[in-house]
């Protein structure tokens, strides 16, 4: 798993080195934004919290990446000189019923949050913390890491690794975590070799001239759009909406017909509304993409998750099937060609100035979440212990808006973040209803209601 292996000192990936220069950015203007994917748990039941610093300090040992810095002069990745692994942080908070959404279970929530949020040491690491606040019989859990070591499927990587050494820290049986077949920073070494080659270079060539109508970062502008040069962080804005079951069986049903996803129809119609809601002769946004087809790195834990860019013309933006299709074969281009291309990669290529710094360009991120990159608990939970998702309230965002549809067990619910000197809530609240509303006008157009 790693743990024999010797380590150098090397270059960051595109998109690490993306991440490093905006924290640098945002440190010298005093602003602080944090980008750590986590798992956070409401745990009832008898934790042996003992046993899960155990297995806490075997899944850092397992993980080298986890532990390693970056100097702060070269941004080189120090991977020659990882942190001892840091002891499990445990907070008491107020005593309070399970559950409890009374001042006890908020000042739980808010002291969990503030540990979820609070900067790592970047040159010298760790670069992942595990959290537990004592909440009345129960504890709230958060496993924390840096975007620049881990994204949203190495948690899928870290939970299982983490309960199964609980497991065996318990005695009881469980098959010890099978090590990644590609560590992170191998990945790495080979993604930069490819860019610098005569075949990488034609490859991210190809890709700048494919974006020339759009580029990197795909300004938008709907109506709305408050026209203001530049955006804060200091006053985000949140919107939670659900699509509703009918219409999120509809189009599940209308997505097998026309072989899209449901997910790809979501983002088509958020193409679909800005055309409606816009004059821009060509629209793009921002797709996150999980990045783990290839068998080698799906045990893998590091930032491995990307973006794509996807661009729809003005023109398409008419018959239903005609847009649908025009959005699907824009998708598989920019999945085909921008996979093997990280966005800080083409944004360097393209807009230098841009790269590694704070977007000042208004943009919107469409990044869905699948039932299958939300089953972190799935024949992972703590031993004896019931097991629930706890949702926090904070989100850091570079993009102007960020639209995360999430698929859960009671169907799709929807988080719209967004900065509000851009676009204000009453503009967001209109996107969605175009949104939804062209949704409902396609799958009554292609046949695909429900009876």
């Amino acid at each position: 798993m790693g743990r024999d292996e010797v380590y150098a000192e090397q270059e960051p990936s595109w998109a690490q080195r993306h991440r490093l220069g905006q924290m640098a950015v945002d440190a010298a203007a005093g602003t602080y934004r944090s980008s750590h994917p986590s798992t956070t748990l409401r745990v009832s039941g008898p934790l042996d919290v003992p046993a899960l610093e155990r297995a806490w300090y075997r899944l850092q040992s397992a993980h080298h990446v986890l532990r390693c810095g970056f100097d702060p002069e070269s941004r080189r990745w120090r991977l020659d000189r990882p942190a001892a692994p840091a002891g499990l942080h445990l907070v008491r908070a107020p005593s309070g019923p399970p559950g409890a959404a009374g001042p006890a279970g908020e000042e739980a929530a808010r002291l969990l949050a503030e540990l979820e949020d609070a900067p790592f040491d970047l040159e010298h690491g760790p670069l992942a913390r595990l959290v537990l606040v004592e909440s009345g019989t129960d504890h709230l859990f958060a496993l924390v890491t840096d975007h620049l070591v881990s994204d949203l499927w190495s948690l899928h990587v870290l939970m299982r690794d983490l309960t199964a050494f609980y497991r065996l820290e318990l005695g009881l049986p469980a098959d010890p975590p099978a090590g990644a077949s590609l560590p992170f920073p191998e990945h790495v070494r080979r993604q930069n070799a490819h860019l610098e080659s005569e075949a990488g270079r034609a490859t991210v060539d190809r890709l700048a001239h494919s974006l020339r109508h759009v580029g990197p970062i795909p300004e938008l502008r709907y109506e709305g759009f408050t026209g203001a040069a530049t955006a804060g962080y200091d006053d985000p804005g949140l919107l939670r909406t659900r699509i509703p079951r009918d219409l999120a069986d509809a189009l599940a049903a209308g997505a097998r017909a026309s072989r899209m996803s449901k997910w790809a129809w979501i983002h088509a119609a958020v193409h679909h509304a800005l055309h409606t809601l816009g004059d821009q002769p060509a629209v793009g946004t921002t797709m996150v993409t999980a990045n783990r087809e290839a068998a080698a790195v799906r045990r893998t834990v590091g930032f491995l998750s990307g973006r794509v860019v996807v661009a729809t013309e003005r023109t398409a933006a008419g018959d239903p099937r005609t847009f649908l299709d025009h959005f699907n074969r824009a998708a598989m281009r920019a999945i085909d060609v921008s996979a093997s291309v990280p966005w800080g990669r083409i944004i360097a290529r393209m807009r230098p100035e841009s790269f590694g710094a704070p977007s000042s360009v208004p943009y919107l991120s469409f990044n869905p979440q699948p039932a299958s990159m939300n089953r972190l608990l799935d024949d992972s939970g703590f031993a004896h212990c019931e097991s629930r998702p706890l949702a926090l309230p904070g989100f850091t965002l570079d993009a102007a808006v960020a639209v995360l549809p999430v698929e859960g067990p009671d169907g799709i619910s929807v988080t719209v973040h967004h900065r509000t000197d851009w676009y204000p809530e009453r503009a967001v609240e209109r996107l969605w209803e175009r949104v939804e509303g062209t949704l409902r006008d396609w799958v009554r157009a292609l046949g695909a209601e429900r009876p």
